[in-house]
């Protein structure tokens, strides 16, 4: 770490993590995302204050987007089922329980059907995930983009999601992520 630190040119392979502070809740206050690819994962605790968290981004061109949407695995959280909506242009007219962004369609990914999550340890922060979700959705066209992450049951818990795969994490960060790790 302190080679790192101490300016190598090299990035570390990581997501960047992103802890939620409860105020993204809706459209208007997105979370930004300047580059969708680049894997991210944002935290988020659903409370009755904090019942959703939304992110933006923009794309130049039509793309692929993964997505991965999970929960720690602790006590408490084995049933808990946050689903997540992707608005944006060029998808279809949406149907769901979450009012989109005006003019935009969008796609509705629940997961309350999910029975057997895959259990996923990440040995950086000695952490342990149910992975509830795991996908590739077609962004069609050009333009702004937003997701937002809820518990369509208006349960309470914590959750995170991933977007991106490119995983760069540049070395000027191992600080934050020493206090988001923390965190």
């Amino acid at each position: 770490i302190a080679l790192l630190a101490t300016g190598s040119s090299s990035p570390v392979l990581a997501h960047q993590p992103i802890i939620s502070d409860g105020t993204a809740i809706s459209a208007e206050a997105a979370i930004p995302l300047d580059d969708v690819q680049i894997s991210r994962v944002i935290y988020h605790e659903v409370t009755e204050e904090a019942p959703q968290v939304w992110l933006t981004f923009e794309v130049a061109e039509p793309q692929v987007l993964d997505l991965s949407l999970g929960v720690p695995k602790i006590d408490g959280l084995e049933n808990f089922r946050p689903a997540y909506a992707i608005f944006g242009p060029g998808l279809p007219a949406f149907s769901g329980p979450i009012d989109p962004p005006q003019g935009l369609g969008g796609l509705f990914f629940p997961t309350d059907e999910v029975t057997e999550p895959e259990v996923f340890d990440e040995p950086f922060s000695c952490t342990s995930s149910w992975i509830l979700d795991e996908r590739q959705v077609d962004l069609p066209t050009g333009g702004r983009y937003y997701i937002v992450v809820f518990a369509p049951q208006a349960d309470l818990g914590k959750l995170w999601i991933a977007p991106g795969i490119e995983e760069v994490f540049p070395p000027s960060e191992i600080f934050a992520l020493m206090r988001t790790t923390r965190e």
